[in-house]
């Protein structure tokens, strides 16, 4: 065997190469004796004669998997996760933060897996190990091990490039060697917190007087509040989705806003009054054109740019919460939960639910339209969650009050609009339309 791999094992100049040209049914030819991480050929002829010896037995288990499994070729793991990634992007429809979290998960399997095998010749000992090493690993940027959710991410993306190896010719057909290890992993699910009512409107009230007007960042939290959208789709609003002539907050895709999963592409929901006081108030302060985003930021390169981060003020404003609902002796679970748009989403659908649609209990497939979702199981499983209050029952609208009754951010809509504007728009029992408006001497 040393012999006859010796023959195969010629000089190039100071450079060793491997003649490979009996295994060309398995893309086998003349080829350099690159040392692993280099790019150019070995000087050493040992160390030549052992890079040949394995590139020999490498092209003989492809020969051998190409008979016995009927594949069309063999490729490394590397190579296949970067062709898989490049195929999401180039042939799916899925949004680029889904393409970073699988590109997240392989560079994961690659750190963990510390080998380069062939996908054809994966086991399923390789996947446990490979769900061993995910439990055990830390974050480097929080410093804490994976959760449950990331560890079974990392072992699903295996499973996925396992089988679109399968449609390329590069895995044989029914190989699946990941489902023993996922069949035991358990995604542990924290149940988004449910704030009451009077919770989320002292938190919108410490938010209006953090910021001391309604600024882009508090017209996107008063969007998630009273609209129950998606963290992306508030965010990629344009001013053109505002219709204050028919009274409606439109979410259609554009490029700000793709269409996530299996969320319906073209939905309306009501502009209700205190989201319509808190436009109003904003639109003085922002001379905005139609295509212009509806609560923009500004880039470190001067372009407009959707809001990437609200943490800090949200972290003030829940402070100014904790502190107005201790001042009026309610209960709370402010100082054990942290608001999250999510938690504002869960808070819109409990309050929607409880509303009357021309005088009747509004319709299961209308609170679950608005949200974005197809069915009402996730309506039932998640979202709707009633509290200790019944939270404005026999009323068509939907409006958070603190415990004074006011609406939050009420102090700021009158200096800016004015009592009378306030008073009227405050006590519509209908979204707010074009037509309500002209019928109380209000411009749209």
């Amino acid at each position: 065997m040393a012999n006859d791999i010796e023959k195969l094992v010629y000089r190039r100049g100071q450079r060793w190469w491997l003649d490979a040209r009996t295994f060309r049914d398995v893309d086998g030819g003349r080829e350099p004796l690159c040392e692993p991480g280099r790019t150019v050929a070995t000087s050493d002829r040992s160390q030549a004669l052992a890079l040949a010896k394995l590139r020999i037995a490498e092209l003989a288990s492809l020969r051998l998997a190409r008979q016995t499994k009927g594949i069309e070729r063999g490729m490394r793991l590397k190579d296949a996760a970067r062709e898989w990634l490049i195929f999401l992007a180039r042939d799916t429809d899925l949004e680029n933060a889904t393409i970073a979290s699988y590109e997240w998960a392989t560079r994961w399997i690659i750190i963990l897996m510390k080998e380069n095998p062939f996908l054809h010749e994966l086991t399923t000992l390789q996947a446990r190990n490979l769900r061993t090493a995910a439990s055990k690993a830390v974050s480097k940027r929080t410093r804490k091990p994976l959760s449950s959710r990331s560890q079974r991410h990392i072992v699903k993306t295996l499973q996925l490039i396992i089988e679109w190896g399968q449609t390329e010719g590069v895995v044989p057909s029914g190989l699946d060697v990941v489902a023993p290890a996922l069949r035991r992993m358990r995604v542990r699910n924290k149940q988004t917190p449910y704030f009451e009512p009077v919770e989320v409107a002292a938190f919108l009230e410490g938010m209006v007087d953090t910021a001391g007007s309604i600024t882009p960042a508090v017209l996107l939290t008063y969007i998630w509040a009273m609209t129950g959208a998606r963290r992306t789709g508030a965010r990629g609003l344009l001013m053109t989705d505002l219709d204050r002539h028919h009274g409606v907050v439109s979410f259609v895709c554009n490029a700000w806003r793709p269409i996530k999963g299996r969320e319906l592409g073209h939905r309306s929901v009501p502009l209700w009054p205190l989201l319509a006081l808190a436009v109003r108030a904003y639109r003085p302060q922002h001379n905005l054109r139609s295509g212009d985003l509806l609560c923009p930021a500004i880039s470190k390169k001067g372009r407009e740019c959707m809001i990437s981060d609200v943490r800090p003020l949200w972290r003030q404003s829940q402070a100014r919460a904790i502190k107005i609902l201790d001042e009026a002796g309610i209960e709370h679970s402010l100082n054990k939960h942290r608001i999250t748009p999510r938690a504002l989403r869960v808070a819109y659908a409990s309050a929607r639910v409880q509303t009357l649609d021309r005088g009747e209990p509004v319709a299961d497939r209308t609170v679950a339209y608005e949200p974005g979702h197809q069915s009402k199981q996730m309506l039932d499983r998640v979202y709707v969650r009633i509290g200790k209050s019944v939270h404005r029952t026999r009323r068509p609208v939907v409006e958070f009050r603190l415990p004074s009754g006011q609406l939050p951010g009420e102090g700021l809509f009158r200096r800016v609009l004015g009592d009378a504007e306030v008073d009227l728009i405050s006590a519509l029992e209908t979204p707010v339309t074009g037509d309500a408006l002209m019928a109380l001497g209000l411009e749209v």
